[in-house]
């Protein structure tokens, strides 16, 4: 994992791989709390992205 991160700071400038996903903007992100009062933050694949692949793959 630690050669992924360096590629992405060198590559992208990027230290973590939440901050490259926020930055890709095809990814969705949300907080929720947790049982013990913690948070937990969730990810999704953005509704955009999503109709993109589909209309690729619909072209092939």
């Amino acid at each position: 994992m630690h050669d992924e991160l360096s590629v992405l700071r060198e590559s992208y400038g990027h230290k973590t791989l939440k901050s490259f996903m926020l930055a890709t903007e095809l990814f969705e992100f949300n907080e929720e709390e947790t049982a013990k009062g913690g948070l937990r933050v969730v990810y999704k694949l953005s509704q955009a992205t999503k109709i993109n692949h589909a209309q690729k793959a619909e072209l092939e």
